[in-house]
C-alpha cells in the first residue's frame, strides 16, 4: 500500500516483502568493513495479515544491525545502464552501439533522470545497473526473451550503516512470470563493489 501506482506489477500482491542476504567479513575480525556479498539472497512474500516472529539469530552468526530508515518513493523515469564492454547500452537495448566518446555522457543521462549523483541507489523496478563482473544472475537480465527484471537495489547509504565491498550494492531480479504471479521464492541476486 506504501508503493506509487508506478509500481503497480509489485504493489498488487501486497503484504510485505522480507529480504534476507548472505554477507560475509572479508576477514572475520573486521566487523565495519569489508563485507562481501555471499551466495545467498532470498526474498519472501507476507501476505497482508501474515503474523511475524522475530526470532534470535544462529549462536555464532554477526549481526550486522542498521539504523531505521523510513522508505520514502519517488517516481523517475530510468534508461538501461551501459553494457559490460562499455560498446552498447545494456539489456534490453544491448543492439544500440554506444561511441566511447559517449559512455560518461550516457552514465550522465541517468544519473540526471534519476536525479542523484554519487553511489546511493536504493531502487524498485527499472533496469538493472551492470555490475563489475558476470555471473548467472546477470546473464538472466540479458537474455533476449524472458529476461529477468529488476526487483530492487540496497546500494551504498551510510545514513543507515550499509557498504558491501567498495561502495557496493545488492541487485535482486526477478523473472518477469514470477513477478506477474507474487512469487518470490527463486530470485537471484547480484552483489557487486563500485
Amino acid at each position: 500500500s506504501d508503493l506509487p501506482p508506478e509500481a503497480a506489477d509489485l504493489g498488487m500482491h501486497g503484504g510485505l516483502l522480507l529480504v534476507f542476504m548472505e554477507v560475509r567479513f572479508e576477514f572475520p575480525s573486521w566487523t565495519q568493513s569489508g563485507l562481501w556479498g555471499g551466495r545467498c539472497t532470498a526474498v519472501v512474500h507476507a501476505p497482508s495479515g501474515t503474523p511475524l516472529a522475530r526470532v534470535r539469530p544462529p549462536r555464532r552468526a554477526a549481526v550486522m544491525r542498521l539504523r531505521p530508515a523510513r522508505l520514502r518513493y519517488a517516481v523517475r523515469p530510468d534508461v538501461p545502464d551501459v553494457a559490460m564492454d562499455l560498446r552498447s547500452l545494456a539489456a534490453p537495448l544491448s543492439d544500440v552501439p554506444l561511441a566511447d566518446s559517449k559512455v560518461d555522457h550516457w552514465w550522465d543521462l541517468r544519473e540526471s533522470l534519476h536525479r542523484r549523483k554519487g553511489l546511493l541507489s536504493h531502487r524498485l523496478l527499472g533496469y538493472v545497473d551492470t555490475p563489475n563482473g558476470e555471473g548467472s544472475c546477470w546473464r538472466r537480465t540479458e537474455r533476449p526473451v524472458d529476461a529477468w527484471r529488476h526487483l530492487l537495489t540496497i546500494g551504498l547509504d551510510f545514513g543507515i550503516g550499509f557498504e558491501v565491498a567498495d561502495g557496493g550494492r545488492l541487485q535482486v531480479e526477478i523473472s518477469p512470470a514470477d513477478l506477474a504471479a507474487g512469487r518470490f521464492d527463486r530470485v537471484c541476486g547480484i552483489f557487486d563493489s563500485a
